[in-house]
């Protein structure tokens, strides 16, 4: 037995970033029913509250500039049964978000565990336990909120940008083209924020597993940290890792951030220029105060519209960031079957356990922990595995186990006066 010493470095399986988001497909396609029925009623939310300007100016125009008590109470009652259907639609859409989003994890962090249940050792140990944790808890609440909010909040921004663009334009063509001059612009530097920002919240998961595994680390050996007086320096590496979280958080943080004063900018520019322009359009006479007040009113649903786009860059990018960390858990390979039941003639003629220069190494290095190892056992006899740390004797027992399988070689295992299956090869 060739004696080495393994270093348990682990490494994340590689996923193609244009395929890991189609493995939830499945998960969404379960809930099918409730993501369309969210989505239908969130449409109709933003269908009323783009409508609800327009009557607004009609009412100003036909009923509060000439006094008309009729077409006052008329569009005033309209306006009150379009908030109401905006209400209900809103609660509705709560509902059936959640159920979409509380199913969409719950299936999730099933499917993860039975995929980390079912996995071999090797394939297992290529993530740390505080990484695999982090991936069945925080990440699953970064997609669950990703989900929810995108049906109850997120989409909502896009309809509201466009459909107030379009409509101010048909309003009033001229002072609609300034949403149409900022909208580009603010498009622009969305992409470049998200761009950016999806690498950074990546890194920030990282420093997140780190912490969880320092944690996990000092927990479990707690008493030996305590018998070898190393709290002090214990302390120190948990310091240091959480400054490192706290450094890219902040850098993840930033960007999204410094953006939004920026968007409102362009935007309140935008509502300067109407409010300058409205004003010489009505005193010539060629544009209503109804219209004016309909085009502002867009105007400052754009503008809270891009408020909520610094919180949708920061929680989409760590959920885009989840994503494909759950994916690498997702995509783990079923483990093989070690094993397989062989006749009697297609073995030696021995009993016990018996190794026929049998090599492995773990995955990522290039020393091999076991290297032409052969031996032979006898029924009933106990054994003794003794070497230093690292000689290779749990990975010995795992492969006896069945739980990896060796690189090269046979290994045999004969059925006893107690036992009588068939022998049970596993060649490489």
């Amino acid at each position: 037995m060739t004696c080495s010493s393994h270093s348990g470095n682990r490494h994340t399986v590689s996923i193609d970033q244009s395929m890991h988001l189609s493995i939830f497909k499945p998960y969404l396609q379960r809930y099918r029913a409730s993501l369309v029925i969210a989505m239908l009623l969130m449409i109709t939310e933003v269908s009323v509250e783009l409508c609800s300007p327009l009557i607004l100016a009609h009412l100003i125009d036909a009923g509060i500039i000439p006094r008309d008590m009729h077409a006052i109470f008329l569009w005033g009652g309209i306006l009150l049964g379009l908030a109401f259907l905006s209400f209900v639609c809103g609660i509705a859409n709560t509902f059936f978000a959640a159920d979409a989003a509380q199913g969409v994890v719950h299936d999730l962090r099933s499917d993860m565990f039975r995929r980390l249940i079912a996995c071999s050792i090797t394939q297992r140990n290529q993530f740390a336990t505080g990484s695999i944790v982090t991936r069945m808890t925080g990440d699953m609440t970064q997609i669950h909120n990703a989900i929810f909010l995108l049906l109850r909040i997120y989409l909502r921004a896009p309809f509201l940008i466009i459909g107030c663009t379009v409509l101010a334009l048909i309003v009033d063509f001229w002072l609609g083209m300034m949403l149409v001059i900022a909208t580009p612009l603010s498009i622009t530097l969305l992409l470049y924020v998200i761009r950016l920002s999806a690498a950074r919240f990546g890194e920030v998961q990282k420093r997140v597993d780190h912490i969880n595994r320092l944690l996990s680390e000092n927990i479990i050996g707690m008493r030996m940290i305590r018998s070898f007086d190393r709290g002090r320096h214990e302390a120190q590496r948990f310091e240091v890792a959480n400054q490192e979280l706290r450094r890219e958080a902040t850098r993840a943080l930033r960007l999204p951030e410094v953006s939004m004063p920026m968007l409102l900018f362009l935007m309140n520019l935008s509502v300067l220029s109407i409010i300058w322009f409205g004003e010489n359009r009505i005193v010539q006479g060629s544009l209503q105060v109804g219209a004016v007040l309909a085009l502002l009113n867009y105007a400052i649903r754009v503008s809270a519209a891009y408020g909520f786009i610094g919180m949708i860059v920061s929680n989409l990018t760590m959920a885009y960031a989840a994503t494909r960390r759950t994916a690498e858990i997702l995509a783990l390979p079923a483990s093989e079957v070690i094993a397989q039941p062989v006749t009697k003639d297609s073995t030696p003629d021995a009993s016990g356990i018996h190794f026929h220069r049998v090599s492995y190494r773990y995955p990522n290095t290039a020393q091999y922990v076991l290297e032409d190892v052969s031996f032979q056992t006898e029924d009933a006899r106990l054994i003794a595995v003794v070497g230093l740390t690292g000689a290779g004797k749990s990975t010995l027992l795992r492969i006896i186990a069945g739980l990896i399988k060796p690189e090269r070689g046979q290994v045999f295992l004969h059925p006893t006066k107690k036992d009588a299956t068939p022998s049970r090869p596993t060649t490489a």
